[in-house]
């Protein structure tokens, strides 16, 4: 009975609007870390961060937290960054005129093909970058004073400097406009229906999987605690393991699991379709000094698996990182360092320790 009770209480949180990971929090994971992004965007002041949990009361429902949550322990789900971004590459297929706007601006609905956000700051600068490169002719719908006058104030300033590093990053600009310069009847409500209930349909499916892969643990994100604990353990036990729990997860929902996309791989994807991109992008990526002496608490306490230990050598995974800072804040002896670096290749860089 309390299987089903912990499995129904998964489901609810996937279903809210705001999905909460406390484990891949690094406030979470280690006091040392200093991380205060989303406490400082807020513009409720509704988040709160204990040693164990990530409190959220009285929040007004405008995703800015999750765009500046790095390792992704806080994540929006309506809409979800899946739905917006199938929403943008359709737009895109079709060659239409699209405005995106949020939801606090006064839009003629009816006139234009048009997407809704909650506020322009939940749309995180990885989509941006996406929104440059694929799709010309989508537009964001904003008036001057909107920004500076809603309840959502924060917003402005992160969807602003998300749109500066994507345009920075394509050298592009994002067309932003407030009027509609290009009208169009937007599609009839028969084929708007049909989507609307296929998107909700899909939307429950996904829900459910995510939901049933948790209550198993199957491919969840891990704490530090657990990974230590992994790394003890035979391999090929867990993979018998992990596998028996992805048939069970495929019998119950009927469906290949498909894990929500996130901004990380939305970045990979545009990395590996360009070249020039991948030349000229700078990222922030922790550089590790000769003097370190793979401890093993840096790799064991990150979140995205960006640093890894075997036996006497630490690899880097660049694309991993997400600029969380913990690897940097946790190291005793400061032997790491984020840095600002040019992103020239995917290799592996490799600390070794005799």
């Amino acid at each position: 009975m309390f299987g089903l009770v912990k499995l129904a209480n998964i489901i609810e949180k996937h279903a809210s609007i705001l999905d909460v990971q406390p484990n891949i929090c690094t406030r979470v994971i280690s006091p040392l870390s200093g991380c205060t992004r989303c406490i400082d965007q807020c513009p409720a002041n509704s988040i709160h961060i204990t040693n164990k949990e990530i409190e959220i009361s009285d929040c007004i429902e405008c995703g800015i937290c999750t765009t500046v949550c790095p390792t992704g322990a806080l994540t929006w789900n309506k809409p979800s960054l899946q739905q917006l971004y199938e929403q943008i590459q359709h737009a895109a297929k079709k060659q239409q005129a699209t405005y995106i706007h949020c939801s606090k601006v006064l839009f003629p609905r009816k006139t234009a093909n048009h997407m809704e956000v909650p506020c322009l700051g939940a749309i995180p600068w990885e989509l941006w970058l996406s929104i440059l490169r694929h799709n010309e002719k989508l537009q964001v719908f904003v008036h001057e004073d909107d920004c500076k006058n809603c309840d959502f104030a924060t917003g402005c300033h992160v969807w602003q400097e998300g749109v500066a590093l994507a345009e920075n990053a394509v050298n592009k600009k994002l067309q932003i406009v407030d009027e509609l310069t290009t009208v169009k009847q937007a599609a009839p409500y028969d084929i708007d229906r049909r989507q609307f209930f296929y998107s909700v349909f899909q939307g429950i499916k996904a829900t459910n999987r995510t939901a049933v892969k948790e209550w198993l643990q199957v491919g969840r994100s891990q704490g530090p605690l657990d990974k230590h604990s992994r790394e003890q353990d035979e391999p090929s036990l867990l993979y018998q393991i992990e596998e028996a729990k992805e048939i069970f997860v495929e019998k119950m929902v009927g469906d290949t699991f498909q894990a929500p996309l996130k901004k990380r791989q939305i970045l990979l994807q545009e990395l590996q379709q360009n070249r020039s991109l991948r030349e000229r992008l700078m990222i922030n990526i922790p550089v590790i000094n000769e003097e370190c002496n793979v401890c093993g608490a840096c790799s064991i306490l990150c979140p995205t698996n960006a640093l890894i230990q075997e036996e006497n050598k630490l690899k880097v995974k660049p694309l991993q990182c997400v600029d969380c800072k913990l690897c940097e804040e946790i190291c005793w002896e400061k032997h790491i360092k984020i840095m600002n670096l040019p992103l020239t290749k995917n290799d592996e860089l490799l600390v070794h320790h005799s």
